[in-house]
């Protein structure tokens, strides 16, 4: 039940997304992530894929939601197999930097807290049931750096999970510990992005914004 509702949201955020078109601008994100610890027995690369949202705002500040689907390892202590866990995540990213070149170009710094709700979880060839081994709901925040050249946004961060991952070990000797890490993302923007002032405008007839001078 508890899936069925996330997925709900998750559904019920995109429609919404796709909605508020004219707000901001649309596009798709891939990303790469590299656990700061050695993982046993798993890839040391994760990834993730989604969509994203972008809304300017005044004084060089942007907001940029994403919906993603996410697959990383989780460390295993005293056992050769790591887990596999595969969530929903929706990151918040909070961004301020100069733009250029008519507003195509900008170079930023943002912050990303995040929550996500874990679906399934894989150790070996073995899939695990999640309400047994480990809390479905994580959450933490990202640091990091980007810049986007028109319709491209490169972007890279660390970001600290802060959600313990583990209710209890799978057995004795063994426990769970969700990695902290760095991840670079590439997103492919489409649309004009129009910030809260151009929109209004957009809207004024020529008399009218005449008048107003």
């Amino acid at each position: 039940m508890k899936r069925l509702i996330a997925l709900c949201v998750a559904a019920v955020i995109a429609a919404f997304f796709a909605a508020d078109a004219d707000a901001g601008r649309f596009g798709i994100k891939g990303s790469a992530g590299f656990p700061d610890q050695n993982i046993k027995g798993a890839a040391p690369m994760g990834y993730e894929l989604g969509i994203t949202w972008q809304w300017n705002l005044p004084l060089w500040f942007a907001i940029q939601p994403d919906l993603v689907y996410s697959v990383g390892s989780q460390a295993v202590e005293g056992d050769m197999e790591a887990l596999k866990v595969g969530s929903v995540k929706l990151p918040v990213n909070v961004q301020w930097g100069p733009r250029f070149a008519n507003k195509n170009v900008r170079v930023f710094a943002q912050a990303s807290p995040f929550v996500g709700y874990s679906l399934t979880a894989m150790k070996g060839n073995e899939k695990l049931n999640m309400k047994e081994i480990g809390n479905e709901l994580s959450y933490g925040a990202g640091l990091g750096v980007g810049v986007q050249l028109w319709l491209l946004q490169v972007t890279g961060q660390y970001s600290w999970n802060l959600a313990s991952f583990a209710k209890e070990s799978i057995k004795e000797g063994i426990t769970l510990s969700q990695p902290d890490g760095v991840s670079v993302s590439v997103a492919l923007m489409f649309g004009k992005n129009k910030n809260k002032k151009e929109k209004k405008n957009k809207n004024v007839s020529a008399d009218e914004f005449a008048g107003e001078y």
